[in-house]
């Protein structure tokens, strides 16, 4: 292995050189893990970090954004999860850019990442993003097996990181903690008025959800929600933001419930927070998660929350006192939080204030750039100082 030697880009104050940052993700299309991306590689000092993003497959509005703030983004144009050509072209990038850090988001993106940089002539740092708590063995024993090729795992949450250790096997000093975090100054100012976009009766109530419409997110139970609630609250409207392989059976699920009129699919909006800001409640009724970035955002502004009982959400809820945890895969019991919510809307002031203060307090964005930063600074100079 070549020994480390630190980019020799200065920063003009004195000599400090410069680290060099390399992101790799499965894909730049608008997500939690991408839009965390996105905050990190804008966010981080360029006085002391030079940064650029990799993208397995596609495009994406993200890259754009990314682009646009001066983030150089290279494609890789994977053709599918069995192109093995993507790790050579990821390989040649590695010794192309020689990025003292190599940071992968995503499961496919992880391990493509640790493997061309095994292979790279100058091998970098590895810093492996874990953003769910992944339910797939498959996916949990190939992190575990391939484990020794990465130096340090950053989990998103206390449960995700929980998991990785005890079915992943991977080391606790291996894995660090670092959530989300929500940036203040992009509160929304004033919602958008879904309502009238809709045309719907302007003090109708309105429950939103956001998120990739997939098994994972739930939103399956909450459109059967959506139909028991109508049932004492048949004014009630359904905002479900996002898009995604299940759009086409959610909507159909929909139809045959017969409350199609009621559930409204706007799929991805670029505005999705300022719409949610608008809303009487926010469920977010997913089977597993990591650190969710729709909930994050919905507590800022102030909007009561139902969650389930899955690592991540149920770290930033506490249960009757920032919003409501059900059980995940329950219709029933999410249903009757949304209605309860509706019913006692002073009860539902209170838990939206209480969450907002929470997560303005614990999740603000330049607390998770720092405890990146503080992570690369000493990755960098421990390998730095073993090396000489």
């Amino acid at each position: 292995m070549t020994p480390f030697s630190p980019s020799l880009t200065h920063d003009g104050r004195g000599g400090q050189e410069m680290v060099k940052i390399l992101y790799l993700i499965t894909d730049l299309d608008v997500g939690g893990a991408e839009r965390a991306l996105v905050k990190l590689a804008t966010r981080l000092d360029r006085a002391r970090f030079q940064v650029a993003v990799a993208c397995l497959s596609g495009r994406g509005a993200l890259g754009d954004e990314l682009a646009g703030r001066g983030v150089p983004v290279h494609y890789l144009d994977m053709r599918g999860k069995l192109d093995v050509g993507v790790v050579s072209r990821m390989r040649r990038l590695i010794e192309a850019e020689e990025p003292d850090i190599l940071h992968t988001f995503l499961f496919h993106a992880n391990i493509v990442g640790r493997i061309a940089a095994a292979w790279a002539l100058e091998r970098p740092l590895v810093v492996a993003g874990v953003r769910v708590a992944e339910p797939r063995r498959r996916h949990l024993w190939v992190e575990g097996w391939t484990s020794g090729l990465v130096d340090k795992f950053v989990a998103v949450s206390e449960g995700v990181r929980s998991l990785m250790t005890q079915r992943a096997r991977i080391p606790e000093g291996k894995i660090v903690t670092i959530p989300n975090g929500i940036d203040p100054a992009e509160i929304p100012q004033a919602p958008v008025d879904v309502r009238g976009e809709l045309k719907l009766p302007v003090r109708c109530p309105v429950v939103a959800s956001v998120g990739r419409l997939t098994r994972q997110k739930g939103q399956s139970f909450f459109i059967e929600a959506a139909g028991q609630v109508l049932k004492a609250h048949p004014d009630a409207h359904f905002i479900v933001i996002g898009d995604g392989p299940l759009a086409g059976s959610l909507k159909r699920q929909a139809a045959r419930l017969g409350i199609a009129a009621h559930v409204h699919f706007l799929g991805w909006r670029k505005d999705a927070w300022a719409i949610v800001a608008g809303a009487n409640v926010f469920a977010l009724p997913s089977l597993w998660e990591g650190m969710p970035n729709a909930l994050l955002e919905a507590m800022a502004a102030g909007v009561p929350v139902v969650g389930t009982y899955v690592a991540g959400t149920s770290e930033i809820i506490e249960n009757d006192r920032t919003g409501l945890l059900v059980s995940p895969s329950d219709a029933r019991v999410l249903a009757q939080a949304i209605t309860g919510l509706l019913m006692n809307p002073e009860r539902a002031q209170e838990l939206g204030e209480a969450g907002r203060e929470k997560v303005l307090r614990d999740y603000p964005v330049d607390k998770m750039v720092l405890a990146h930063h503080d992570l690369y600074e000493g990755m960098t100079t421990s390998r730095m100082t073993k090396s000489q």
